[in-house]
């Protein structure tokens, strides 16, 4: 099948997990929540190494401080709140910025690039571990971040 056919997230992870039977615990990332992804202006989307702990399926809900790296929730919250703000020609306020970084996210893309989860929080992969997922994976990466059509993707990690 050729991947420019495939036209939804969760065929192009069919396509994906059947390619990859070794990847045991698959990604569902994306879009965290679909209604407010729509609305969002700028689309922003965040490109990852690879999930954390049982962290393999984030689709459909918002997350925030409360979840499993608050740190970097948090983080995520505050580029998500300026580049918004910056990409619309509104001031970023520094109070107002802190205290985004305490709402849930909900309106923005999550993709890693390892779909392997391996559920793990001691864990982390090496630079060539994860060069070799992207070797291995890109096309479906690629199309991937082609159905999202983020407007700004962050590289992370």
């Amino acid at each position: 099948m050729n991947l420019e056919d495939v036209k939804t997230i969760e065929d192009l992870f069919d396509l994906w997990r059947r390619e990859r039977p070794d990847y045991t615990y698959f990604s569902n990332d994306g879009i965290l929540v679909e209604g407010l992804w729509k609305q969002a202006n700028p689309k922003i989307a965040f490109l990852l190494k690879e999930s954390n702990d049982s962290f393999c399926d984030i689709r459909g809900s918002g997350w925030g401080p409360n979840g499993n790296s608050p740190k970097f929730w948090r983080n995520l919250n505050q580029w998500t709140y300026i580049t918004t703000e910056c990409l619309n020609n509104r001031e970023c306020i520094l109070d107002k910025t802190i205290a985004e970084k305490e709402k849930k996210l909900e309106a923005v893309a999550y993709i890693n690039i390892k779909k392997k989860a391996e559920c793990r929080s001691d864990y982390e992969s090496s630079d060539p571990d994860i060069h070799n997922y992207i070797d291995r994976d890109w096309e479906f990466l690629n199309r991937q971040i082609e159905i999202i059509a983020p407007d700004v993707l962050f590289c992370c990690g």
